[in-house]
């Protein structure tokens, strides 16, 4: 049997994020002013271009009105530092 499922998003706009060096083998968070997010929302974040192997994007979540806290890990031995990039972001 097929399940079939359609979520629109309620928020999807794009923009530069610089997220910050991430030491080997840590998840942390990183707070980001995003206009229109919402608080007590979650969010997908959608890499335009390249990510860095070994960095992942844990969870995004709305933490204030236009504030967007983000979760990343490095799953690496060395200190990855991501290159400003335009991200998708997607709110449910």
């Amino acid at each position: 049997m097929a399940i079939e499922s359609s979520i629109t998003p309620q928020f999807k706009r794009s923009f530069t994020l610089d997220i910050g060096s991430i030491a080997a083998n840590i998840t942390e968070e990183e707070v980001f002013t995003v206009k229109g997010v919402r608080k007590d929302h979650i969010y997908l974040l959608i890499p335009e271009g390249t990510f860095n192997a070994g960095l992942i994007i844990a969870a995004a979540w709305g933490t204030d009105k236009d504030e967007l806290t983000v979760r990343i890990g490095n799953l690496t031995s060395g200190a990855l530092n991501p290159a400003s990039q335009t991200y998708k972001v997607l709110g449910l």
